[in-house]
């Protein structure tokens, strides 16, 4: 029982003699500093026997390395290592100047101490400082033989020819040892610095840099830019292909935007799809802004090496030091606000921060949060604009327009909450809802022998590109037992441009369930025209813009006219939008475009409104 006591104690002693001082906090130091401390003791513990034994070393010896410990135990510790080399040495060639009496174990002695000096070169100096110790000690016992002629060098050729070894041999453990925890050290302080995935800088290291760069530009009175970037819809990517294609995407998106800026700038990434860079010593806001449509270029690209292609664009929101903010809290946030704000606007695009955008997001996120009550709460109902056949004056369908009765704010315009709900994927369940409430609008119509008329449906990017939107909609399909072609869905021509491969083959399957299509804003990309006639689309929608311009029905804007043109060579039904006037309509009768929407017709009408317009009609 006393033994473990014993022990305990001594080892509490020794911890104590070899503490650090404690101003000394890096643990690498501390760990050399009680390693000092140590050697330090043993050599005291040495001197000590070996003055016993063969009186070798004078008291002198014993002083100095007395107060070498003293050093070692202060912040300047390292200086303990240099005074105990020297004092070494010089004790060795001091013995040698007196001519004391060097038999084979006195000499042996003196190899050993020099021995010792060296393991504290090779604990804490480079290699060269080293090796320069070691070959100062290997002239100092060399030299044995020019001050004492009558020595026998074979005496001292086992101690000459073990120092030679040991030197080496410690030498280079030690410096060996010191190079893999410096290299274990760089990994380690990489890998809390780095991202593992891409390789960029995450979070903590470019806010360190970010830092730095505030400083400069205080200091030198310039300007730099972060722009924030988040992948659109990289979510897809992982549900759709997988998260090893996710991740390949993430590694080429990174590789991309590094090649898009300096060297002098920084990007990072700060979580999953979201990207930070720091764009410094810039002129103005427009090389953020070249740099920005850059890196939103690049990254548009499809991404085809190693898997299937992938299609993915960005989002950038952009601040400009010290303008947009003067620290760097202010400037990512700012920038994450503004990135909002472009998605907002339609995605793959980039903005600039302006300080009404605060209240503009904080207003969405509140949207964001009403949005799923109002789904559970069934605050959410459908208007239906009618569908005019000009020719016979008669309603032919409607356009269902969802409508948000908010219980304290009152109506919420679609305008305001559908981006929203695109952004944050509300407008998935949302859409399924409207879908379900149109068919059910149509079995109303069946059951009571009315006339079913058929009903389109605006339909997102978003939901185009949920992997389960088919199913679903086949799933509804089924249980309304409605004919499907009394269903239009209604899809934009930005959605079908964002990935047109992925979404013309979505559209086949939708047609494939018998379910109608209609281009809806047409015009508003010319690009499309050459694709209209490889879109499976029975119906091309006229974009209000567009009807708008008509001044005069004798004057033909030669757009418009050009649309319905071709519209009527394919084969496809063509609807104006936005009609509000004799004069538009005029134009539209003349140039053979008979269908149409508008105020000048009909507003959109709830849903009993609505029903009652189409009793009225067919008792006519």
């Amino acid at each position: 029982m006393k033994s473990p006591s014993l022990r305990n104690f001594l080892l509490s002693v020794l911890g104590k003699l070899i503490e650090p001082h404690p101003s000394i906090k890096d643990q690498r130091k501390r760990l050399e500093a009680k390693m000092v401390s140590f050697m330090v003791l043993v050599m005291i513990v040495g001197i000590v026997l070996n003055y016993i034994f063969s009186k070798g070393l004078t008291i002198y010896t014993l002083i100095g390395i007395g107060l070498g410990y003293i050093i070692s135990r202060t912040k300047y510790y390292q200086i303990s290592i240099y005074l105990l080399i020297g004092g070494l040495l010089a004790s060795t060639i001091y013995s040698i100047l007196v001519g004391r009496e060097f038999d084979s174990h006195t000499i042996f002695i003196h190899v050993a101490w020099l021995s010792l000096s060296l393991v504290f070169a090779s604990i804490l100096l480079t290699v060269r400082k080293s090796i320069f110790v070691a070959i100062i000690h290997l002239v100092a016992i060399f030299s044995l033989a020019y001050f004492v002629p009558d020595i026998d060098l074979r005496a001292i050729g086992v101690s000459i020819g073990f120092l030679l070894v040991f030197s080496s041999l410690l030498i280079t453990t030690m410096q060996l040892r010191n190079l893999l925890e410096e290299t274990r050290q760089e990994e380690i302080s990489i890998q809390a610095t780095h991202d593992q995935l891409t390789g960029l800088p995450n979070r903590i290291l470019f806010h360190d840099r970010l830092e730095q760069a505030l400083a400069r530009a205080e200091r030198r009175k310039t300007i730099f830019s972060v722009l924030y970037l988040d992948l659109d819809n990289f979510k897809y990517v992982n549900d759709e292909y997988s998260h090893d294609d996710g991740d390949r995407t993430l590694r080429i998106i990174a590789e991309r935007i590094k090649k898009c800026i300096r060297n002098s700038d920084t990007a990072g990434r700060i979580s999953g799809d979201e990207f930070l860079v720091l764009l410094e010593n810039i002129e103005n806001s427009e090389n953020a802004a070249a740099i920005s449509q850059k890196i939103l270029d690049a990254i548009s690209r499809p991404i085809t090496s190693n898997g299937p292609e992938i299609m993915i664009t960005a989002s950038i929101g952009i601040t400009i030091y010290p303008e947009d903010g003067k620290t760097n809290v202010e400037l990512m946030q700012n920038a994450d606000i503004a990135m909002y704000y472009a998605k907002s606007e339609g995605k793959n695009s980039f903005s600039f921060f302006r300080p009404e955008m605060k209240s503009e997001i904080l207003k969405n996120i509140a949207l964001s949060k009403n949005l799923q009550t109002a789904h559970d709460n069934n605050e959410f109902y459908l208007e239906y604009q009618p569908q005019y056949d000009i020719r016979t004056e008669k309603v032919f369908g409607a356009e269902a327009l969802i409508r948000w009765r908010h219980p304290q704010q009152g109506l919420i315009k679609p305008r305001e909450f559908i981006s929203v709900a695109e952004n944050n994927g509300m407008i998935i369940p949302i859409g399924e809802w409207v879908i379900k409430d149109v068919l059910s609008l149509q079995n109303n119509f069946e059951n009571s022998s009315r006339q079913r008329v058929r009903i389109s449906v605006n339909v997102s990017g978003r939901q185009i590109k949920d992997p389960h939107f088919i199913k679903k909609l086949d799933e509804i399909i089924t249980t309304s037992k409605i004919n499907p072609n009394c269903l239009e869905l209604e899809i934009t021509e930005g959605t079908i441009f964002e990935n047109y491969d992925q979404t013309v083959s979505v559209l086949k399957e939708i047609r494939s369930l018998g379910i109608r299509l209609a281009i809806d804003n047409f015009g508003t990309g010319y690009s499309s025209l050459c694709h209209l006639e490889s879109l499976p689309f029975d119906t091309l929608k006229i974009d209000s813009s567009f009807i708008h311009r008509i001044s005069n029905p004798k004057v033909s804007p030669p757009i418009l006219t050009g649309i319905i043109s071709i519209a009527a060579d394919l084969g496809l039904e063509v609807i104006a939008e936005g009609v509000e006037n004799r004069t538009q309509l005029e134009f539209l009768r003349a140039s053979g475009c008979y269908l149409v929407q508008g105020y000048l017709l009909k507003p959109s009408l709830d849903q009993n409104k609505f029903i009652n317009l189409l009793a009225k009609q067919h008792i006519e």
